[in-house]
């Protein structure tokens, strides 16, 4: 959409914000979640709940540093690593770090759903964040340009969280 929309320049700078907002905090969580598949199928309820917490708390604290670094440093950072050319990313970056945050918290949680052996809510969480994506990113792009898409984005990895968690709590409960 962007590419189309905006041209290759805004597609690059998008792209670049896009890998830059995600790259901590999905880290963190793609680690975590490889460590929790397996963990989640021999732990009793409550430390199951005493796991997620702990995982969720580590990809938020990673999410918020690198949030916090990029909303002060950003333009430096930027300037530093790939040059002065790519500062045209640095807004679509600090909102796509807050897609960082909430992505590797849905990443999580699609994991931990799937590792309780409930994957077709995970399934079903995954499709509301792609459903989310579809409806918003058109309308975002034409209205705000880049930054419209980037909060596209945001959207489609936040609105699903709440309903996760919930799903989360239903799947442990019905654990003996």
């Amino acid at each position: 959409m962007v590419g189309h929309f905006l041209g290759a320049q805004a597609l690059g700078e998008y792209q670049f914000a896009f890998r830059a907002g995600e790259l901590s905090t999905f880290e963190v969580a793609y680690a975590t979640g490889l460590v929790l598949f397996p963990m989640i199928r021999h732990l009793d309820r409550r430390s199951i709940g005493r796991l997620l917490m702990g995982a969720n708390t580590l990809v938020l604290a990673a999410g918020i540093i690198y949030a916090g670094a990029i909303w002060v440093w950003g333009a430096q950072i930027i300037s530093l690593t790939v040059g002065a050319k790519w500062l045209g990313a640095l807004a679509p970056l600090r909102v796509l770090c807050l897609f960082g945050i909430s992505g590797g918290l849905l990443a999580v949680g699609t994991q931990s759903l799937d590792g309780l052996n409930a994957p077709e809510s995970s399934f079903r969480v995954n499709l509301l964040a792609v459903t989310t994506l579809m409806i918003l990113v058109v309308p975002l792009t034409l209205a705000w340009g880049v930054n419209g898409t980037a909060l596209a984005v945001v959207a489609s990895a936040t609105v699903p969280l709440p309903w996760m968690f919930r799903l989360e709590r239903e799947v442990r409960g019905r654990l003996q």
